[in-house]
């Protein structure tokens, strides 16, 4: 391959050599002469061994398309052409050539951006006269659905160093694309001479007599005129923005605090929740710290101790509302097998806990997202899983037999245990079990008759339990509801659903030793449960959003 400039014409001296493998820079011409700026570069004789690899030959070539060549151009040179041509008022021509297909880019194809301008004085006071700057902010936007964002210091007619992560913008309405230039001559004086940065660093507030005028407020004048810029070209943005917020707020309100002090001018959900909680992560970590120092005072300054309990409390209730807003998930996902229709009993098990989980209350690893007990009742909240594997497959089987026995059957039965603290002399039960959606009334029926019996046997499995609750999770329909109303003892319960609730108290339960429980049958459906649920949630998650 030959990649040769036959000749760069510089204004006052001629520059040429070959470029290929084998190129060497002791090599270049240089010859001198005062003709009229102009280079030419050929690249010819380009074949498949250049680009073979040794061990797997491919024949990487590209096509040679001239009109996907003078865009790549256009686009890697944008900054580059525009100074030359708006700034530096100069004509160029560039001319493609591929045998026998020809293009140009000239002034007239480079992009046109508007303009507008502020001055800044110089910070340093033992100037008698300090000089003034006019910045000149060009900028475009374009509608292409891409959000491609140029934002550029520029110096000296090019490229330097891309604005700071405070000014520079990040999304537009509708995925806009954006480019926009500072340019000045202050800027053009402080080029480094690798010509990648500048003598002064971006965004510092130090001024001093190398660099007159503070980087930061050099930014804080071109953040204020690209806001007011974005402003004029999206009139609907503040509106835009309300809604952006409002519906953050709405999906996360323990962070509505964080969210509400945003100062972005173009919200994005997705980057008002990460600096939100990234906020949230910082100020719990200085609170924590702050309190923790307060308490290894030799006096207490019951003042600042008063101060920040209120700060702890605080964060505790953003926190517990992460917690209510992860338990709105799981009702929707609850709803959602609900209205399905065809669910599987181990589809709601594992909705309340995963099928063959155990969890120990001093385990450690067991944390309150591993079990869904609280959308049964929010008492229920400190309530665990069932504490021993052995135990629940001991009663499982046991019910299993009187099934074979009763039924000829020998099905076991779908439940899940949970209890509340276990250090407690007497501890309270919550049996939930599943009967699928979909299945028919008689044998959902069946259901009224083996809750009672099932709790009995957990009770015979269990020591020190002071009362026992049975749940029969499965869809209320018209002809069960009716089947279960003429059952002796059967209670309707208020509930926030679209289906009922009913209520059985039995007194005859016993534990191994004979003594009788308090045992409390509830039947409900997925409705029933997510309706309820859903009112609990709101109500705190409500505090939460107005606060």
């Amino acid at each position: 391959m030959t990649h040769e400039f036959k000749y760069s014409y510089t204004g006052k001296e001629c520059v040429s050599f070959d470029f290929n493998k084998n190129f060497d820079p002791k090599h270049i011409n240089i010859v001198k002469n005062s003709s009229e700026p102009i280079t030419s570069l050929v690249f010819e004789t380009v074949t498949p061994e250049y680009y073979f690899e040794a061990k797997s030959p491919v024949d990487h070539r590209n096509l040679a398309d001239i009109k996907q060549i003078k865009e790549d151009i256009k686009e890697n040179l944008l900054i580059k052409l525009f100074l030359l041509t708006t700034e530096s008022n100069k004509k160029f021509n560039i001319n493609l050539k591929i045998n026998e297909k020809e293009e140009s880019i000239t002034n007239d194809d480079i992009v046109n951006l508007k303009k507008e301008s502020f001055i800044l004085t110089e910070n340093i006071k033992t100037k008698i006269v300090p000089q003034e700057y006019t910045f000149n902010v060009y900028y475009s936007f374009i509608h292409n659905s891409k959000g491609n964002h140029i934002s550029s210091y520029c110096g000296n007619g090019r490229h330097v160093a891309n604005f700071t992560k405070a000014t520079r913008i990040n999304t537009l309405p509708n995925k806009d694309s954006s480019i926009i230039l500072l340019t000045s001559e202050y800027l053009d004086d402080r080029v480094n001479n690798e010509r990648n940065g500048f003598t002064f660093k971006l965004g510092d507030n130090n001024a001093n007599d190398s660099n007159p005028i503070i980087p930061a407020r050099i930014d804080s004048f071109l953040k204020n005129k690209i806001d007011k810029i974005i402003l004029k070209e999206y009139p609907g943005i503040k509106i835009e923005n309300e809604h952006i917020v409002n519906e953050t707020i709405e999906e996360y309100p323990y962070l509505a605090k964080y969210i509400k002090t945003d100062k972005s001018l173009v919200k994005d959900k997705k980057e008002l929740v990460l600096n939100a909680k990234k906020i949230f992560e910082k100020e719990k970590e200085a609170t924590r710290e702050k309190f923790s120092k307060l308490l290894t005072m030799k006096t207490l300054d019951n003042k600042n101790f008063q101060k920040s309990i209120a700060e702890i409390n605080t964060l505790c209730a953003r926190e517990l509302a992460e917690y209510f807003i992860y338990r709105e998930q799981i009702i929707k996902g609850l709803r959602k097998l609900h209205d399905d229709g065809n669910t599987q009993e181990a589809d709601l098990h594992n909705l309340f806990m995963q099928m063959g989980d155990e969890s120990m209350k001093e385990d450690n690893s067991f944390s309150r997202y591993d079990t869904n007990i609280w959308l049964l009742d929010d008492k229920y909240m400190s309530f665990t899983g069932i504490f021993s594997d052995k135990q629940i497959s001991k009663i499982k089987q046991q019910i299993s037999e009187a099934n074979e026995k009763t039924y000829g059957e020998k099905k076991e039965p779908d439940l899940c245990i949970f209890y509340n603290e276990m250090d407690s002399k007497l501890k309270d039960l919550v049996v939930v079990e599943f009967k699928a959606l979909d299945v028919s009334t008689d044998r959902k029926m069946v259901a009224y008759s083996e809750i009672a019996r099932n709790l009995g046997y957990v009770l015979q499995a269990v020591d020190d339990v002071k009362s026992v609750y049975g749940y029969v999770i499965t869809k209320m329909d018209e002809t069960f509801c009716r089947e279960l109303e003429m059952q002796p003892g059967i209670k309707p319960l208020f509930s926030n659903g679209n289906e009922p609730l009913y209520y059985l108290y039995n007194e005859n339960l016993r534990d191994k030793n004979g003594n009788k429980k308090d045992g409390h049958i509830y039947f409900m459906s997925a409705d029933t449960i997510c309706s309820d649920a859903e009112s609990r949630n709101k109500t705190f998650l409500d505090i939460i959003k107005n606060k």
